[in-house]
Order: structure tokens, then sequence, then C-alpha cells
């Protein structure tokens, strides 16, 4: 979950509310006149679902508590939660589209990779993240296999094909984390398609009020609105999960309203 202080509570947003506002970010990634990316399914049904293991745990983890008592958000998960969930993403999202899977798997291990050269982990839990990178490079290259021989998937399984779409994906993904966490500042994506069929670098900036300003501007409409859905919890900390959990559900529901701009 993300966990957002407005200086009168706390934001509850789930990770699926999170990934449905990624997808509109996705769907909304191609000006008048130019074609979107491809395979196009694939990438909306990842930027949808890439996030999808999160639901179980959001709904029954018996520990949704840091040490402090505040509910605990995507940043600081216990590692055996956060292994199980993006198997969980990945396994759910290639039964929706296996191409999908690909990516969302790439994603993760591409997480987890900066995870290691940035996170002193103990040995034994980086032991366990390269196990994860290591399987998920076998199940892909099975994956790929099976994908080769169809033809709507074949042009876009080379490297630069998948690390093209990847990027896409990682893109829609952090804008939309800038938006719902909310993230300040400026931050640029190298080599990113945008519609025009090129590769570019993009900046992003936002200001922490719900706008955000893209160079260049890829969206299909200037300025485009977004939206996403949270709960407004009236307290930041808790005794026990089970009050957490009967604080949200009786939470009013808040609405977030974004802006994204050209720069």
């Amino acid at each position: 979950m993300i966990v957002r202080d407005d200086g009168e509570g706390l934001i509850i947003i789930r990770q699926g509310d999170h990934a449905t506002l990624t997808a509109d970010i996705a769907k909304a990634w191609h000006p008048p006149g130019k074609p979107r990316a491809r395979p196009t399914s694939s990438l909306l049904i990842a930027a949808t679902h890439h996030d999808v293991g999160w639901r179980a745990w959001e709904d029954s983890t018996p520990d949704p508590l840091d040490e402090a008592g505040r509910p605990r958000d995507f940043l600081h998960m216990r590692l055996d939660d956060h292994l199980a969930i993006w198997r969980d993403s990945i396994d759910q999202t290639a039964r929706y589209d296996l191409y999908a899977g690909v990516l969302v798997s790439m994603h993760a291990c591409a997480l987890y990779e900066l995870r290691l050269t940035t996170v002193p982990d103990p040995e034994a839990d980086r032991s366990r993240i390269r196990a994860f990178i290591e399987q998920q490079a076998v199940w892909r290259s099975q994956a790929r296999t099976l994908l080769a021989g169809r033809p709507y998937y074949a042009p876009h399984l080379s490297e630069k094909g998948l690390a093209t779409n990847l990027k896409l994906l990682q893109v829609w993904d952090f804008l939309s984390l800038m938006l719902c966490v909310p993230w300040t500042g400026s931050h640029t994506f190298e080599e990113v398609r945008l519609p025009d069929g090129g590769h570019h670098t993009l900046t992003a900036s936002a200001t922490g009020d719900g706008t955000l300003s893209l160079e260049p501007y890829p969206l299909h409409a200037e300025p485009f609105p977004l939206s996403v859905e949270g709960r407004r919890l009236a307290q930041q900390r808790f005794a026990r999960p089970a009050d957490l959990a009967q604080a949200y559900t009786t939470a009013p529901t808040v609405r977030l309203k974004f802006a994204v701009r050209a720069a």
C-alpha cells in the first residue's frame, strides 16, 4: 500500500488503485495521430496488473504495521512478503497475457537488481534475492520460447524490443508513484520510446501539489486529468493490525485529482 501523510491524517492508496492510475497513463501515451506502443494489449495488461499480487496481502496480511505502529508502506516490506507478492503478481499477470507476465518479471528483477546495489541487506536476504532473479530468468526464457511461435508477439521478443517495452512500464509506474506518494523534484528517464517512434530523454517534474510536468509531452491531451482513490484515516498509529483494519473499513473514500502538463 501507499501511505500518504496529508497533514490531517493518512491517506491509504491500495497498490491496485495505483496500478489503475499507471494504466490510465499508459492508455493516454499517444498524441492525436500517433500510434500506440506495441504489443498494445500486452503493455496495457502489464500496466494494469503489475501489482495484482498485492491484493491478497492488503486484504489479509497479519502484519500490516511497522515497529512504530504506522501502516507499513510498499517501501518498507518484509522480504518474505515482498518476494511472495512479486511471484503472485507475475503469475497472475502471465495468466492474462504471457508477454505481459514477462514484462512484469523483468520489472521486478530490475527493482531487485537496484536493491542489490543500494540496500545493505543481510547476506542471507541477498542470496534469496539473487535466487529469485535467477529463477525468473529461467522462467522468462521458457516463456519467450512459447511466445516466439505467435506472430502477434514475435516482433517484440528481441532483447531490444523487451528492453524498450520494459522502460515504458517503468516510466508509467514511476509517474504514477510520483503523483500518489507524492514525490517532489525532477526525474530523468533515458531512452524512452515516445509516440513519434523515437527514443528520447524524458524529464518529469512534480511539486507535490498534484501537477506533473513532462518534457517532451507524450499524452493525447494537454493538460491531462488523472485521479486515484484512497481512504483517509484520522489517526497515524495503531496498537494492533485489527485496529488498522477497522479504521480502514470505516474511513471515508477520497479521490485525489491530478493534472499532467507540458513543461
